[in-house]
Order: structure tokens, then C-alpha cells, then sequence
């Protein structure tokens, strides 16, 4: 079996640009050399003037979200005898975590020189191959997902069967966020800021388009420095990937049950622990069960 899960994640929000107004603009920091309250100046006059102080424009995110999954299970059930039936069983999962479609995704490592800060470990590393990449993938695919899967009937007499299985299981991966505004620093989904040259001093008008070199707005900088001021916090936050998170967890469970039967149990279905469901008990028999699991 063969799966493919997908998922696009569009966002526009940068494409318009976003300009901020403030009442340096419209304000005298001093008059005749004599400093003045603070308070001077009015945000809307700015606005009314067309004068911003700061402005910035984005692109559109388009991160491209795909996981695959591949799976196959052979069953077999053997009639000892007539009173005993044993079925087997095992399946083989293969799950990839979610990656994005052109492994536009950063992480931090800590095992990585950090270029700005004297190379001490810590730095960005970015996912794929190429220049500037880290040629691997940031989370790790799990191939040893194979689950076994036992069980046994013995027909004690014609109204009762017992019945035992065991069986391990592997659920899904986890997800994660894959990408975002830590995860895709440096991938080409960028803003481009526009700031006052001085106090006072307009960043632009609004009659005036805003200038910019694309290059900066679609380019991939793949920068693995982190500004680091010793001392004191990152500035930013970047995200930490782990790279064992494709391991799907797994669990084991055994079952005892004897109960009321009439005949032996069939094959179970496809992919699944043998049942260890009783039969409804008949009048004046008593059914029990005990069961362990154990997950991991």
C-alpha cells in the first residue's frame, strides 16, 4: 500500500507592503536649541502629509508539505489439528516525515560552527542538496518498523475455545511545524524593510512606489550565522528539528481469553492483531480475559 498526504499552506500577507506612521515626522525635536516635551508631533498629520516612517513588503508563502508512506502485510493461518489453530502474521511499515517539497527549511544545530560568533557550536543549517546545504535530510526515516503478529486457538471442547495473541504495532509519525518564522529563515520567503535614514526624516512617500531589488525579496541566503550577543538571549529564535522524530511509536500487546465458542476463530483481517474478542458467553458459562500492553 502507498500513500501520499499533502498539504499547501498560502500566505499572502506581505504582497500589499505595510507602512507605519509616526509623529517624528510631523514633530520638531528641539526649538532654537532648547529641547521640547515629549508629545510633539501627531501620527495621523504624518499620515495626512503621506509621510511613513517605516514600511516593509513580502512575498507570497507557499511552503509545498508532502509526507509518504509505504506498507505490505502477509498473512498465513496453519491448522495444526483439529482442535488447535495458529495464525501468523507480519507487516513492514516504511513512513518519511513531512518534508517540504524543495526542502526549503531551515533548523539549528548545535553541533555546527557558528561564523559570527568566533565559531562557537551553534549555527543554522538549511535541508537538500546543493551549496550551502547541509546535503541530508533534517529528520531521519525509520526502516525497521516490522511488527509481528501471533495467535492461537484451542478448542478445549464444543462450547468452549481459548484463545491468546500477541502483536506489535507502529503507529504514524509525528508532524510537526515544518516551516514557519523560525524554520524558513534565509528559503526565499523574505520581507523587505524600509526604514527612516534619520529621526525625523520620512522613509518614503506614499506617492511614490517602494524600490526594492527582488533578488532580496526572492533570493535564499542560506546564512547559518546567528547573532549572538554574549551574555544575553539569540536574537531570534530559531527551531530545533530533532532528527529522530521519524521513529513512530509502537506498542506491544498480548491478550488470554477464554470464552464460549463453537467452532475454531478465522483468520483475522489483513494488517490487524489476531481478534481476542469472546463470543457472547451461552447461559451458565462464564467468560474472562487478561490482557498486558506495553508501549514504547
Amino acid at each position: 500500500m502507498w500513500k501520499l498526504d499533502s498539504f499547501t499552506n498560502f500566505s499572502f500577507a506581505g504582497l500589499h507592503g505595510t507602512f507605519n506612521f509616526s509623529a517624528a515626522e510631523t514633530g520638531l525635536p528641539s526649538l532654537a536649541g532648547v529641547s521640547l516635551p515629549g508629545g510633539v508631533g501627531f501620527g495621523i498629520a504624518s499620515f495626512l502629509l503621506g509621510q511613513y516612517d517605516s514600511a516593509s513588503i513580502g512575498n507570497t508563502a507557499a511552503p509545498q508539505y508532502r509526507r509518504t508512506a509505504w506498507s505490505m502485510y502477509v498473512q498465513d493461518t496453519w491448522k495444526i489439528g483439529r482442535k488447535i489453530t495458529f495464525d501468523y502474521g507480519i507487516r513492514y511499515d516504511l513512513q518519511h516525515p513531512m518534508h517540504e517539497l524543495w526542502r526549503r527549511t531551515s533548523t539549528f544545530r548545535m553541533n555546527v560552527p557558528n561564523p559570527v560568533a568566533n565559531n562557537v557550536l551553534g549555527a543554522i543549517v538549511y535541508e537538500g542538496s546543493g551549496n550551502n546545504r547541509c546535503n541530508c535530510s533534517l529528520v531521519n526515516t525509520y526502516p525497521y518498523a516490522v511488527a509481528q503478529r501471533l495467535g492461537l486457538a484451542y478448542q478445549i471442547d464444543n462450547k468452549t475455545v481459548l484463545r491468546a495473541g500477541w502483536g506489535l504495532s507502529y503507529s504514524t509519525v509525528f508532524t510537526f511545524g515544518y516551516i514557519g518564522g523560525g524554520n524558513s529563515q534565509g528559503m526565499g520567503f523574505n520581507t523587505v524593510p524600509f526604514a527612516s535614514p534619520s529621526t525625523g526624516v520620512a522613509a518614503g512617500i506614499l506617492s511614490q512606489p517602494l524600490v526594492y531589488d527582488s533578488n532580496l525579496l526572492y533570493g535564499a541566503s542560506y546564512d547559518p550565522s546567528l547573532n549572538v550577543k554574549f551574555g544575553g538571549p539569540l536574537a531570534g529564535s530559531p527551531s530545533n528539528i530533532d532528527p529522530n522524530g521519524g521513529r513512530p511509536p509502537r506498542a506491544a500487546s498480548s491478550s488470554l481469553i477464554p470464552a464460549s465458542r463453537t467452532a475454531a476463530p478465522s483468520p483475522s483481517p489483513c494488517g490487524r492483531t489476531p481478534s481476542t474478542a469472546a463470543a457472547p458467553a451461552l447461559p451458565g458459562l462464564r467468560s474472562a480475559a487478561v490482557g498486558t500492553k506495553r508501549s514504547r
